[in-house]
């Protein structure tokens, strides 16, 4: 299952959109960060306290400061490589 998440609409196209991590229905496997560092950063503590263990960065999500937060709360974390991009190579 895949949730959307975004504090300022309710849908896209129809799929119904959660306006925090915390309003997630249940525990997920991975969430894709698509937000600058700065939010990025302030997400993780939310992130942690979900239980969510797998975090993608999407480029433009990340810098140093966030990296390093992300491995010291204990995060599998996968960076650079586009979400997008990786999906296509399977099609």
């Amino acid at each position: 299952t895949v949730y959307g998440i975004n504090p300022k609409y309710n849908s896209i196209d129809g799929i119904k959109l959660y306006k925090s991590i915390e309003e997630l229905p249940e525990v997920i496997d991975g969430i894709n960060i698509i937000v600058n560092p700065k939010i990025a950063l302030e997400s993780l503590p939310k992130i942690k306290a979900k239980g969510i263990k797998n975090v993608w960065f999407q480029p433009g999500s990340f810098n140093e400061e966030v990296i390093e937060e992300a491995k010291k709360l204990g995060f599998n974390i996968e960076v650079e490589d586009c979400m997008h991009v990786e999906l296509s190579k399977l099609i």
